[in-house]
């Protein structure tokens, strides 16, 4: 018999054992992966949140199992109540909430059956507050500029008058990084030392020559500074050289170019070659805190507010009668005050309301107290003290001292709040406070909105927060 007929019933037998082993190997039981642990649990790391506008934050989410084991690896389903408030999605187990707006809403995370949430606070948070005779305004921690209250003549710079109840972004284009308020204007130092004004131009407070008497936009003012006091109805600025230009109403001198007589429209360099700090526009007169930490002041001097020793109307910077070192200067109708460099509280001019005094010589006016600023008003002034007690005194007609009732004080009194502050700023009838939380509060005067409560009213004299902060 040949090899491959030998060979052939061996192959047959081979194939036929195989074809038996794959059969019996296809009827053997299989082994099936473990069923996943079930979900006890679910909880998300924080129960609230605050969030700045236009910032983000990840929420972390634990499951457990019954017995309290950490499970991961798990599909998670998240969703924001309101997409305009915050939106949220999720990454490598976490949700990354992004703020849209201001406003509050719930994050809610699922797994199958269960579930939890957080609620979100989505809000504004200021590094500064100024406030003019009806309006108020803060910057953002980035510079970004909101402003409410009146704009009846565009100080909000808004083409649309009337009045703001709420923080509303103003000039998106640009970044700030000083805002003063005035009468029914309002200027701004921008991050690259640019000027702009905007609001009432009756009398050419706005700085930048234009005829029309509402300017509701931004426009540049020429020069380079580096710091900006808006008043009643002009406006002063120092020079990064040291120089003071002031512009608008020029009635009584308050200009301190050497003459009493018409507006300018665009900034004039102040007369004496007096380099200066900063520089305070009163009502009718002006104040300067000179490099040499001495006061000059100019202007209307009819009720002694150049605190010279005298009534007479300078044209040109004259130093007030003192010796004292100073460290702030701020000017108001018919007074002013400085903080000397350790903080003590001087005062001169005509003060029926805020001191029930008159004196043309600058006498100390609360030597219980050391403040670490000032802001005065016509008829009341509130201070910080070196203890971050937030204080004001004088005309509280309107609940403008912040102390809950509408007494009249002459000596420096508490508001009615048990913050720690930075500093106070004082408007025409109202005031705010930035705290050390850098959370802004208002009170006193609300016809126009400005305390920034999401309504007008008569007044408050308790302060209480702005709204849309965290």
């Amino acid at each position: 018999m040949a090899n491959d007929e030998l060979l052939l019933p061996m192959w047959r037998n081979l194939v036929l054992g195989a074809w038996i082993l794959c059969a019996a190997c296809g009827d053997a039981p299989t082994s099936q992966p473990p069923l996943p642990t079930p979900v006890a649990s679910i909880e998300l790391g924080a129960s609230a949140e605050s969030l700045l506008v236009g910032h983000s934050t990840l929420l972390s989410v634990v499951l457990k199992d019954s017995t309290g084991a950490v499970l991961t690896n798990r599909p998670l389903t998240w969703l924001s109540r309101d997409t305009s408030v915050v939106i949220v999605e999720g990454i490598y187990g976490s949700g990354s909430v992004v703020s849209k707006r201001s406003g509050r809403t719930w994050v809610i995370v699922t797994n199958e059956a269960l579930h939890d949430s957080a609620s979100i606070v989505s809000g504004y948070l200021f590094s500064s507050v100024a406030a003019g005779q009806g309006h108020t305004c803060g910057l953002l921690v980035h510079g970004e500029l909101y402003c409410w209250g009146d704009n009846s003549r565009g100080q909000l710079a808004d083409s649309q008058l009337g009045f703001k109840t709420s923080p509303s972004p103003v000039d998106s284009t640009r970044r700030y990084t000083t805002v003063s308020l005035g009468g029914a204007f309002t200027c701004g130092l921008t991050s690259t030392d640019g000027l702009y004004c905007w609001g009432s131009n009756e009398l050419g407070q706005v700085g930048v020559g234009l005829s029309q008497t509402v300017v509701s936009t931004p426009v540049q003012v020429s020069g380079s500074y580096r710091s900006i006091n808006a008043g009643q109805y002009h406006a002063c600025a120092v020079a990064t050289t040291g120089a003071a230009f002031c512009w608008g109403n020029n009635t009584v001198g308050e200009l301190g170019i050497g003459v009493a007589d018409f507006d300018r429209t665009a900034p004039v360099q102040v007369n004496g070659n007096i380099a200066f700090r900063d520089v305070s526009p009163g009502y009718g007169f002006t104040c300067g805190l000179a490099m040499s930490d001495s006061i000059y002041c100019w202007g209307d001097n009819r009720v002694g507010q150049l605190g010279d020793g005298t009534t007479t109307t300078r044209y040109v910077p004259a130093p007030i009668a003192s010796s004292v070192a100073f460290k702030q200067v701020d000017a108001a109708a018919g007074y002013a005050c400085g903080l000397s460099v350790g903080g003590e509280l001087y005062c001169w001019g005509n003060m029926p309301d805020t001191l029930d005094q008159r004196d043309s010589i600058p006498f100390l006016a609360a030597p219980s107290l050391l403040f670490s600023s000032i802001d005065v008003s016509n008829d009341f002034a509130c201070g910080v003290t070196t203890t971050a007690v937030a204080v004001c005194w004088g005309g509280n007609h309107y609940g403008n001292l912040g102390t809950g009732t509408s007494a009249n004080s002459f000596t420096p009194t508490p508001i009615g709040t048990t913050g720690s502050f930075r500093y106070v700023v004082t408007g025409g009838l109202h005031a705010c406070g930035l705290d050390l939380s850098d959370i802004i509060f208002c009170w006193g005067y609300n016809s126009t909105g400005q305390l920034g409560r999401g309504f007008s009213s008569q007044m408050d004299s308790v302060p209480r927060r702005v709204m849309d902060q965290p």
